[in-house]
């Protein structure tokens, strides 16, 4: 009866054994979840990598087109010949003119787009000139764009030429602060200041086209009027300037050449680009010329009459030709 009794109990719980069984599940469980945290781990470094590798890959790209692009536009940019055209030669002959009527000012010589105006009579200063052999026609070019001064047609501006007031060098002594320009312009560069009560070195005075009077210093010029007077002048020749100007001086019945000349063309003091301009010879306008000289570039000069000079010719173009009687 007893046995019965004990075969209707349940089986004894090895604790020990249970408690074996509990860890080994659990290690398992762990080992599971750190390999679960491993391959998350390794899905998150591969998506990063994969974007750097892009984010590489598209700044590479990025920077190949772009410099890909600047080579074309420096490859684009016209080079220092390109920029002169070929129909038009520079005459590099600063200088002030006087608007004959409202004159247009255009950005370049090709396209011609208006960019402003002058009005008639308004005095302006190119800083150098350029001739269209094919149009003969004669543009001046400001700071901003370029201005045609003569055609076929007419004279739109005339140049702002000087006259001799007083060829008498001496000093002037200066009124008020005034500026020191490197041309009879107020438009000119300004080289320099003079204060109230200085003195200074006068070469001659001149008078421009519009009656406004200059001293010309020997590095530069002032306007005379309520800035500057003279206080003292030369009277006395010495023996070397006398006889240095019965020299320059040319008999009355010396036969010269007659030249007529194929452009506007400035009068020179002396036979050099550099020298003082003291005049105009007009186009189609004839000269007698007494003497002819080269100086150290090969370009030919003549001396008027009047003892000033024109350039006959140079290495590239002859700006007069001889008068068959």
């Amino acid at each position: 009866m007893e046995d019965q009794k004990n075969k209707n109990l349940p089986p004894k719980i090895d604790a020990q054994k249970m408690e074996a069984q509990l860890q080994e599940e659990k290690k398992k469980e762990e080992a599971f979840n750190k390999k679960q945290k491993q391959k998350r781990w390794l899905l998150v470094g591969g998506i990063i990598g994969i974007m750097v590798v892009a984010v590489v890959c598209f700044g590479l790209f990025i920077s190949r087109v772009t410099y890909s692009l600047s080579e074309s536009i420096v490859n684009n940019i016209p080079g220092e010949e390109e920029f002169h055209d070929p129909s038009y030669r520079l005459l590099n002959a600063p200088g002030e003119y006087v608007a004959n009527e409202q004159l247009s000012i255009v950005e370049d010589l090709e396209d011609q787009d208006k960019i402003g105006l002058i009005k008639k009579g308004e005095s302006f200063w190119c800083e150098d000139t350029a001739y269209v052999d094919s149009k003969e026609e004669l543009w001046g070019q400001l700071g901003i764009g370029w201005v045609l001064l003569r055609d076929q047609n007419g004279n739109y501006a005339t140049e702002n030429v000087l006259r001799s007031v007083d060829s008498t060098p001496g000093t002037a002594e200066i009124l008020k602060d005034i500026r020191v320009y490197s041309d009879p312009s107020t438009k000119s560069t300004i080289l320099k200041s003079l204060k109230k009560g200085d003195q200074v070195e006068i070469v001659s005075e001149k008078e421009d086209i519009n009656g406004v009077e200059w001293f010309e210093l020997e590095d530069g010029w002032i306007l005379k009027k309520d800035n500057a007077k003279r206080i003292e002048s030369s009277q006395e020749e010495t023996k070397e300037e006398k006889e240095s100007k019965e020299t320059d001086e040319i008999p009355e019945d010396e036969e010269g050449i007659r030249y007529k000349a194929k452009y506007d063309m400035k009068v020179r003091k002396e036979p050099s680009l550099e020298a003082e301009r003291t005049g105009t010879v007009k186009l189609d306008e004839i000269v007698e010329i007494v003497e002819i000289g080269e100086d150290e570039k090969g370009a030919t000069w003549g001396k008027i009459r009047d003892g000033d000079y024109v350039c006959l010719k140079d290495k590239d173009y002859t700006y007069f030709e001889e008068v068959s009687e």
